[in-house]
């Protein structure tokens, strides 16, 4: 199982359709196990953690089903968690289906925004935060514009002190 970690701090402008601004995925094949010549085993079919950190600047996805961050952790043999943080940032997807954060897969996954901005495009009838089948939470003490689908599993949505929909 490996750990996915992107950390950016600045400015990132994506033009193009499907031209996401952050892409973090990490996926397991089958299950099962496998010995090196060293004798050291490692865990395939399982999804690694996922961390996406976003401090300051942000991120402008302009295109066509152009997401802001997309993070993902899948396996045969299980899912990783999933952890994006905004730390006063800007995170706009594109247009169309995009969203500004959107979730794939994963176990126990989390969005924290600590000030920031997670948007699209489409301001108000975009999609904001977008999840699928792990369990999601949303820490917001920033703004969130536009709706939020957490998808299947046990979510929520923790709206903090200074926090805005």
């Amino acid at each position: 199982m490996l750990f996915r970690s992107v950390t950016h701090e600045g400015s990132i402008v994506t033009e193009g359709d499907r031209a996401h601004g952050i892409l973090a995925q990490s996926a397991g094949g089958r299950s099962g196990t496998a010995t090196s010549d060293d004798g050291s085993t490692s865990y395939v079919g399982l999804g690694g953690a996922v961390s996406v950190t976003l401090r300051g600047g942000g991120i402008d996805a302009r295109g066509m089903l152009a997401d802001g961050i997309v993070a993902q952790s899948r396996g045969d043999a299980g899912h990783g968690d999933i952890t994006v943080t905004i730390e006063d940032a800007l995170v706009r997807g594109g247009q169309g289906a995009a969203a500004g954060v959107r979730l794939l897969d994963g176990r126990d996954n989390l969005v924290d925004n600590q000030a920031g901005w997670i948007t699209t495009q489409s301001g108000i009838e975009g999609a904001a935060i977008v999840a699928t089948g792990g369990n999601d939470q949303v820490r917001n003490a920033g703004l969130v514009t536009g709706s939020v689908d957490l998808g299947a599993g046990r979510n929520g949505f923790d709206n903090l002190a200074g926090g805005r929909l």
